[in-house]
């Protein structure tokens, strides 16, 4: 064989090698790069359904103290007003976190808190005619306890679809 012909064999060889430990180099990096990206994606995700639990956790205790007040343990009227924008507070927060199905559920219940609401009026004025007004408070125990029976199978539906989402 000719010496020039198997120096430019052993080059060429040489130069395929090189090509070859840089492809290889290229595909190791690719999967580091790829277990990176996953290991940052998972988590994302975790971080967003730790962030989920929490507004649920906050919804259901907003929802829970409004069932004390509703229910017989009539607070001051300041105490109850804030336990209402603590509820719509949180229900802003789910309206951007939450998947669809956890906000269906939740329109429910709000559909009858609505409904509360608008019942509180017919309290107002009961008692003796020269009684002062019935307090928000008092108004909305009033409402709650003849839409309670509604409002406790809604809000058992809005718990199992935050409970699904965190499966």
């Amino acid at each position: 064989m000719d010496p020039a012909f198997a120096t430019a064999l052993v080059g060429i060889a040489g130069i395929a090698g090189a090509a070859w430990t840089a492809k290889g180099q290229r595909d190791v990096d690719r999967e580091r790069i790829a277990g990176e990206n996953d290991r940052h994606r998972e988590s994302a995700v975790e971080e967003k359904r730790r962030l989920r639990r929490a507004a649920y956790a906050r919804y259901i205790v907003a929802l829970d103290v409004l069932d004390t007040y509703g229910s017989g343990y009539v607070p001051d009227d300041q105490t109850f007003e804030r336990a209402v924008h603590e509820l719509n507070a949180s229900i802003g927060e789910l309206e951007l976190l939450a998947p669809q199905e956890v906000r269906d559920a939740i329109a429910r219940v709000s559909a009858i808190h609505l409904q509360i609401s608008q019942r509180m009026r017919h309290y107002a004025g009961l008692g003796p005619l020269d009684a002062p007004p019935l307090s928000v408070a008092h108004q909305h125990e009033g409402a709650y306890q003849e839409y309670r029976h509604e409002l406790l199978p809604a809000v058992d539906l809005v718990k199992r679809a935050m409970r699904d989402d965190l499966q």
